[in-house]
């Protein structure tokens, strides 16, 4: 199977090419952060940390987005 001996090869050659996600799925969890509001009847720290926790994994998935674009998202998120 695809020049594999055995199930581990043949494991970690399908692991390296489906492990990391696809470009729709990044570009689905980058609109979450264009989309993102706080509300205004909670405690904003929880919130921040989801919209820190996206910006995280965007970065872990080669997307590297510049501070100043998360500042602009977080300043937009409270207006």
């Amino acid at each position: 199977m695809h020049g594999k001996e055995n199930a581990e090869s043949l494991w970690n050659y399908l692991h390296n090419k489906y492990s990391s996600p696809g470009p729709v799925s990044v570009f689905v969890d980058y609109q979450c952060t264009r989309h993102f509001q706080i509300s205004r009847n909670s405690d904003p720290a929880p919130q921040i940390a989801e919209l820190d926790t996206l910006y995280t994994w965007l970065e872990g998935n080669k997307c590297n987005v510049l501070s100043l674009i998360y500042a602009m998202t977080l300043l937009s998120a409270i207006s």
